[in-house]
């Protein structure tokens, strides 16, 4: 698994909605699903790995730059 943070969040979020919130405002059942997901993606988002991503010390290679033909018929 290579996030296991979303993933872990997803399921306590989910556990927390069915299992806690659901049962206390039953009216909720219904958006149940829906609810799960927004509270996952809100979550993710605020409990997400903030550090920079790891550099691997190598130079960043040149992108190439295609030709212009536009010179060409200027010349």
């Amino acid at each position: 698994m290579r996030r296991p943070r979303p993933t872990a969040i997803a399921v306590v979020s989910a556990l927390l909605i069915q299992f806690v919130l659901i049962p206390v405002l039953p009216g909720l059942d219904m958006y149940a699903t829906a609810l799960c997901v927004v509270v996952t993606m809100v979550l993710a988002w605020f409990l997400r790995d903030r550090r920079p991503p790891r550099d691997s010390g190598a130079p960043p290679t040149p992108t190439p730059t295609p030709p212009n033909p536009r010179k060409k018929a200027a010349e």
